[in-house]
């Protein structure tokens, strides 16, 4: 995959960074990860603050501070986002979400 060159090209230290700058920096490539960042156990307990230096703060916070949204893609007339839940500024549940979009 295309992980090692980048590890060697752009000097990451981790696969942990290297999936970072995918998120910030190469939006597209988001839909190809975010199923294992759903699945994956790693966020839980992480603090708001980790969360916002691994993807970012381009998100939309709801109504509930607690809740926070990063957008993935629109296909097929439905947006997904990326949603992290919190209590008490750590993660509790982190699961994605479809919107229909308009006609």
């Amino acid at each position: 995959m295309m992980l090692p060159l980048l590890t060697k090209t752009l000097k990451f230290k981790s696969d942990h960074d290297i999936r970072s700058f995918l998120w910030k920096k190469f939006p597209a490539s988001r839909k190809y990860f975010v199923h294992k960042l759903v699945k994956s156990t790693e966020w839980t307990g992480k603090h708001k603050s980790e969360i916002e230096s691994f993807f970012g703060s381009q998100r939309s916070v709801s109504d509930f501070t607690d809740r926070w949204s990063y957008y993935i893609e629109t296909r097929n007339k439905k947006r997904y986002y990326l949603i992290f839940d919190f209590e008490i500024d750590r993660v509790t549940h982190v699961r994605y979400k479809v919107k229909s979009v308009g006609n």
